[in-house]
Order: C-alpha cells, then structure tokens, then sequence
C-alpha cells in the first residue's frame, strides 16, 4: 500500500504493486514509493525488505524396498527437526502396502527459526517380490569346458553349489551325477531365491 494512492512502486524484484521475493534474490532490499500531485509536485517514502535464504536440507536417495516388508523407517534428512510428507506416510513410518507397489514421492519438510519452509523430494521404489526362472542347458560331459552361469532371471544375483565359482561352472570340478545350483538376487529390494538342476554325465 501507499498513500497518496495512484503512485508508483520500484526496487528489485518490484512487478507494478507484487514484490517477488525470488527475484530480488537474497538480502536487505529498499523499496520505495513515489507520488507525484497534480501541480507536479513529487514526493518519495521507502521501507526495507529483508529476503532470508532458505533452509539447506540433505534427504538421501532411499534404496528401492521390497513391500513384504510392510513398513519402511525413514531417516538420514537433515537438519533434524523437520516431518516427512507423502502417501503413506505417518511420522517418519512409510507403509508400504498402504502406497502399494510403484514409484512414489516423499518429502522432508523443514521450518526454520526464520520462518522459513522448504521441502525436498525424493523417489521412492516400491516392488513386488516376482519369481526366478532359469533357461536351462543340456546336460554337460565331465570333460566339458566351464560354463559362465547367467540363465536365470532377473540378472545380477549369485550362484552357488558344486563346481560353482565366481559364476562359473565347472563340470570336470563338479563330478558326475546331478548337481543343485542355488540363484540368489537382489530384485529391487526384494530377495528371491530359488535352485536349479545341473547334470553332468561321466566321460566315453
């Protein structure tokens, strides 16, 4: 407001009567006002504004999480003293089947002792369990060349069992007859793990 009215208003971040706090930017700013009377006369006021930067806050990317858990705590965002905001959300407990499988957005919130509010946001993957497949090969003679283990699905995981290192399969290691290898992975936070049957017959 200014009086007499029908003046005008200038300084930095000043649009016709709106100040813009976001482009005065941060700092003590004038403002001012100035009227100017029918007989030509001018006259000026001015106040100043004080923009206050906004809270710093730090929220670590959550790793993706398996909904068998139910519940996911939330923690890491700082400066502590602030709320997490989202779906699901209740305190600093997210629960999982309440937002169901997907991505979802959660946010830390944080008031500071200016007034000031800002919030961060972060993605957050939520996955259904799923199932391991395997494509398996024919069977193996004792005197086969190693064979490199990446048939099952989803990839990434660690195989285990007779003949079995660092995801290779030696079949002259492993000895003849039928071997059960073991597949564990990680599927988005969601352990899976299930086996397979590997045979390898004796040598002519």
């Amino acid at each position: 407001t200014g009086s007499p009215l029908g003046g005008q208003f200038s300084g930095p971040g000043v649009q016709g009567t709106s100040f813009n706090p976001l482009f005065a930017g941060v700092g003590l700013h004038t403002l001012r006002y100035t009227y100017t009377d029918g007989r030509g006369c001018t006259g000026q006021d001015s106040v100043q504004v004080r923009v206050r930067s906004l809270p710093i806050l730090t929220f670590p990317q959550p790793t993706p999480v398996c909904i068998t858990q139910d519940s996911l705590l939330l923690t890491g965002a700082l400066p502590a003293g602030g709320r997490y905001v989202g779906n699901g959300v209740t305190g600093s407990t997210l629960n999982l089947r309440t937002v169901g499988a997907g991505t979802h957005r959660i946010g830390y919130t944080y008031l500071d002792s200016a007034g000031c509010s800002d919030t961060l946001w972060r993605n957050l993957v939520v996955t259904q369990p799923g199932q391991v497949s395997f494509s398996l090969p024919a069977p193996f003679c004792s005197n086969d060349p190693n064979w490199i283990l990446n048939n099952a699905l989803p990839g990434g995981g660690q195989y285990s069992g007779p003949g079995v290192s660092f995801g290779i399969f030696s079949p002259s290691q492993a000895g003849t007859g039928s071997h059960t290898i073991r597949y564990s992975v990680n599927n988005g936070g969601c352990l899976l793990s299930d086996s397979f049957t590997l045979r390898v017959m004796a040598q002519p």
